[in-house]
């Protein structure tokens, strides 16, 4: 592979050191690597390692600077035909944006927290795939900029640890060296303030002490006045203030505790040094085997935690300086678990694992994907997050645009272009120019609520024959249709489509009445059932419901349909769940999966029950918050589909006697059903009492959850394989 790697400056930092140590990395792998910054004291490294650097006008804001910067890259991109471009802060990362129009995968690694406000949030790019270094980074970027959890990749930092190892002989006996390593600017430099502070008095005390400050930056004349105090109060050179160090494992060697945090702290434990994580943005105190989890969630930057002040850290000080048993045991804890999970060859290896999943393929065919996505209801986003899951993972050479909503929201969650699915132009133009139209997921061909949306999407389907586009249907549901006038127009519609695969029975039988071509008839499965469980720093980055600071231990989730035909099932399932959740001593949670359509019975209920209303804003938070539930009940078919994903038991509730969509479901995938449109409180309260008694991760579910995924991805295997085979000049 060839991989240019770009940063602003190559100066003395945590992302530029890993850059540079991943970039001999995938070198020594074999891969052509070029980086590209605008200079810094480590860009003489580059040729060091043998790795050609190229020179940006950078870091500026002034906007010719950086439009000379982004045609430097563009040039290089385009000439020597690089497959990835890997961006390391946030305006190369803004700057890389349009190179996959040269066939460059763009990605973008997310180092640190940036500032946000409501411009900034929008000019930011995270690329086609997103790289955090920590689990917290990865809920930053989710939450403050909208990008969808499935996109971003956790790949923690790692350190050679064979070049910063222990030196036991560079330690001296008759001394206790105490280092801190870091930029020395605003918002790095408070760890060796508090040093300065708190030298008079320990040193006085033990004379064996001795502080080192390495770094440069805004702070270091304010950081040299105080540690010039601190001498003069102590009589000595008790604090040495170096500037920036080149060679950084001789000087860890040398000291026997690091106070810092970020990639210094971890290169400083690898070197055998007893570690106090005190930074900026928090204090998590000595690393050991107890909090060094809690610190790899953070890049050992103590994120979350209190800030720091001057009687925690002289306190952990005095323990390790007074106790040399204590000190090396702490070392050594701290040591082990960087080796454990911290290994510079493992993050080269998933890095390059990434880059070779996530490749664009030479040859591609282009798909306009339309549905009722954007518009508020989470289980057509989670069949859209279904899709494009599925197409990234197995059928990277389909190029989906989607007609949505809410096309900013989902080109920042998939990095995918988007258009407005009520801009009649730029349809028109998206039909132009792409291979085929897809029509997925959802009831969508139905007039019960509304003659305008089967209209809408018969028009889609018309518009896309004329252009002589080929038309699928992927998995939809199809009535009711009410009307001869709808079932003519549907049935002449679909007669002209490529593919037409159907979620359920219940849209066979339709079509067949009207007399669709049974032959053309396809069964396919719910893709929200693609969707992955959500892994544990999905668990745990999960925004808790306000007002509870966290989800109660053992909870039923209750998610109501509104309108006014489920008010009275509204009612009784509101008197039931009060019912068994005294009896049962268990919490009800209120999940709301269509704001619009059901947040004033959602709300309404909350009073009643007393209890919280979560907002499902992404299908991934609604699977962390089912997989925490003891069990769901349920009027919304998304959210029995979202809780078989994840094996948690589950009972759906049908408001509309005719509406059969959510009976189905339940059938095929073993969960429970009442089928009664309003069951009396009796029979209702003892099926709740049954749902919760129910063991989560029932095998019977998980069998018949996995056949039906399989169903999903061969349905979507065969109409990816009738695109690849359209012929373009037809």
């Amino acid at each position: 592979m060839k991989i240019l790697l770009i940063i602003d400056r190559l100066g003395i930092g945590g992302a530029e050191s890993h850059l540079l140590q991943l970039a001999e990395g995938l070198a020594r792998l074999g891969d052509e690597v070029v980086i590209a910054s605008g200079g810094g004291a480590l860009a003489d490294t580059c040729q060091n390692i043998g790795i050609r650097h190229v020179s940006l006008p950078l870091p500026s804001h002034a906007p010719r600077k950086l439009l000379l910067a982004r045609h430097v890259i563009r040039s290089l991109v385009l000439r020597e035909r690089f497959d990835v471009v890997h961006a390391h802060s946030r305006i190369p990362a803004l700057l890389i944006r349009g190179c996959r129009r040269y066939g460059a995968l763009e990605i973008v690694t997310v180092h640190a927290r940036f500032s946000v406000n409501p411009i900034l949030s929008r000019l930011c790019y995270w690329g086609m795939r997103t790289v955090a270094v920590s689990e917290d980074l990865l809920g930053y970027v989710c939450r403050s900029y909208g990008v969808a959890p499935e996109r971003v990749t956790v790949i923690p930092n790692g350190i050679d640890h064979i070049r910063f190892s222990p030196a036991p002989k560079k330690r001296p006996a008759n001394r206790i060296g105490v280092l801190f390593a870091s930029r020395l600017d605003a918002d790095c430099a408070l760890g060796a303030e508090l040093l300065c502070r708190l030298a008079p008095n320990l040193c006085k005390e033990r004379p064996a002490l001795a502080f080192t400050i390495a770094g440069g930056g805004s702070e270091y004349p304010r950081i040299r006045a105080l540690a010039e105090r601190a001498n003069q109060a102590v009589g000595r050179e008790a604090v040495a203030v170096v500037g920036t160090a080149r060679d950084m494992p001789s000087l860890m060697q040398a000291h026997h505790v690091f106070v810092g945090v970020s990639r210094a702290a971890m290169e400083a434990a690898l070197c055998g040094c007893a570690v106090i994580l005190c930074g900026n943005e928090g204090y998590l105190g000595i690393l050991n085997g107890t909090n060094a989890e809690a610190a790899l969630q953070t890049n050992f930057c103590a994120r979350g935690n209190p800030l720091p002040d001057q009687t925690r850290l002289e306190r952990d000080l005095c323990a390790l300086t007074d106790a040399p048993a204590f000190r090396n045991s702490a070392a050594e804890e701290g040591r082990r678990f960087l080796l454990r999970h911290c290994s510079a060859d493992t993050v080269c290896q998933k890095t390059r694992e990434l880059y070779r999943k996530s490749l664009l393929p030479p040859v591609r065919k282009r798909i306009l994907v339309g549905g009722y996505f954007g518009c508020g209801n989470l289980g057509d986003d989670a069949i859209l997050s279904g899709l494009i899951g599925e197409l990234q993972e197995n059928h990277p050479g389909l190029a989906p645009t989607i007609l949505t909503g809410s096309p900013q929201r989902h080109r920042r969650r998939f990095g995918l272009p988007c258009i407005h699915r009520k801009n009649p132009i730029a349809i028109l133009c998206a039909l132009l120019s792409c291979d085929a139209f897809w029509l997925g997921g959802g009831s969508l061909l139905q007039n019960r609520t509304s003659n305008r949306s089967l209209a809408y999407y018969l028009a889609l389907l018309r518009l896309s024959r004329l252009q002589k586009k080929p038309t699928v249907l992927c998995a939809v549901g199809v009535g009711p249709l009410l009307g001869k006038s709808a079932k003519a127009k549907t049935a002449a519609v679909l007669s002209d489509c490529a593919y037409i695969s159907l979620r359920d029975d219940r849209s066979h039988r339709l079509l067949r009445s009207i007399g669709t071509d049974a032959s053309k008839l396809r069964t396919g499965a719910d893709l929200a059932l693609l969707l992955p469980a959500p892994t544990p720093a999905h668990l745990r980055l999960m925004p808790t419901p306000p007002p509870l600071r966290q989800l109660p231990e053992r909870f039923l989730c209750v998610v109501l349909k509104g309108g006014a035909d489920c008010k009275a099932l509204c009612s009784i399932l509101t008197a039931a769940v009060r019912t068994v959740c005294q009896r049962h001593q268990i919490s009800p949670v209120l999940a709301i999966f269509d704001q619009r359509r059901d947040e004033r019975a959602s709300h309404s209920a909350a009073l009643a029950l007393q209890c919280t209303v979560a907002v499902c804003r992404t299908p991934l938070w609604a699977q962390a918050l089912l997989t925490k539930a003891r069990a769901v009940v349920t009027m919304r078919l998304h959210a029995m589909v979202l809780a078989t994903t994840v094996g948690t038991p589950a009972l759906g509730l049908c408001p509309d006697p005719h509406d059969e969509k959510l009976k189905a479901f339940a059938r095929l995938s073993g969960q429970q059903i009442l089928e009664e449109p309003l069951p009396d409180l009796p029979t209702l309260v003892k099926r709740l009492e049954s749902l919760i008694e129910k063991p989560k991760g029932d095998p019977i579910l998980r069998a018949a959850t996995e056949e039906m995924r399989k169903n999903a991805q061969k349905d979507l295997a065969n109409i990816a394989e009738m695109i690849y085979n359209i012929d373009s000049n037809a």
